[in-house]
């Protein structure tokens, strides 16, 4: 079994450090300046590696974990009301959603339901 591997200076992520990493990039959520979680995560001079890093190693710390659900939520959220007001090209809003939130077409879901029941 491949060890998977750690982010750079990984000791140095502490709860207490992630929370205010966090709570920075909340607050940038709310600016109205700030499109994507990307983006947000860059303004605090990390890397996008380190969200992924974070939700793995925090895995079970709630408010870690909760507060984590809440920024992708609000980004998902924007990203949604973006394309609905056209202020973004509903292909990359689509690709965002699908990619980044989860989203899937009706079909998709009916698909993966019957791959599921059809083992």
């Amino acid at each position: 079994m491949q060890k998977q591997k750690e982010a750079p200076n990984a000791q140095k992520w502490t709860e207490e450090r992630v929370i205010e990493h966090l709570k920075a990039i909340r607050s940038d959520c709310y600016n109205g300046d700030v499109d994507y979680l990307g983006e947000a995560i860059v303004r605090e001079s990390l890397y996008i590696q380190v969200w992924a890093y974070w939700k793995r190693i925090f895995a079970d710390n709630d408010n870690i974990r909760e507060e984590m659900m809440v920024i992708e939520s609000i980004f998902e959220a924007r990203l949604f009301k973006a394309a609905l007001h056209k202020k973004v090209s509903p292909w990359i809003a689509v690709l965002g959603l699908k990619n980044n939130h989860k989203w899937t077409d009706k079909h998709e879901t009916e698909k993966e339901e019957e791959n599921d029941q059809n083992p």
